[in-house]
Order: C-alpha cells, then sequence, then structure tokens
C-alpha cells in the first residue's frame, strides 16, 4: 500500500469516527469544530491533488491546513471570549443572527 492509499484509509478512518457525532453546541464548540472541519477538508484536498500529480497545488494547502489547525487550538484553549466574538464578527455580516 502507498502513501495516497495510506493516507485515503485514515480520511476514510476518521470521517468513520466523527459521521454523525453529536455534542453540546455553544459559540467556542461550533467555530472550533468549523476550524478543524476545514482543516479536514484541506488534508482530503491534498491528497486528491498529490494522487492527480498536482504537486505545487498540493503543497501551497500545507500551511493553510496548519493554521486552520492551530487555529483551532488556540480557539478551543487560548481564546478569550472576547477573541471569540471577534472571530464571530468577521465570519457573519452584521445583518445576520442566530436568535
Amino acid at each position: 500500500m502507498n502513501r495516497i492509499e495510506q493516507s485515503d484509509k485514515l480520511i476514510q478512518w476518521i470521517d468513520e469516527k466523527i459521521d454523525g457525532l453529536e455534542f453540546k453546541t455553544d459559540g467556542r464548540r461550533e467555530i472550533v469544530a468549523g476550524s478543524l472541519d476545514v482543516a479536514l477538508e484541506h488534508q482530503k484536498a491534498i491528497i486528491l491533488l498529490i494522487a492527480n500529480e498536482y504537486y505545487g497545488s498540493a503543497f501551497s494547502l500545507i500551511r493553510v491546513l496548519f493554521e486552520a489547525y492551530v487555529r483551532s487550538l488556540w480557539l478551543n484553549y487560548c481564546a478569550t471570549d472576547d477573541d471569540l466574538a471577534g472571530c464571530w464578527k468577521m465570519i457573519l455580516p452584521n445583518d445576520i443572527s442566530f436568535s
């Protein structure tokens, strides 16, 4: 089994483990889960790009994947409530609310 096949199996395993996973949501968990989901999507894209020999594009996503992962860790363990509020303001326009 080559590295691409191993990586694809890992992605499938992760998808199986998180599919249908339920957890209590609050602002922090929602934004952390969203950031981790972005990192996982970048991982999948990198594997697809490498499998199709688009090495430059795959390489360019590595930094973005790393940033999404580190951001999720920072948001979960370090960010204050004010930091989270600032992140939500960057993500959502002012005229959208969930109340």
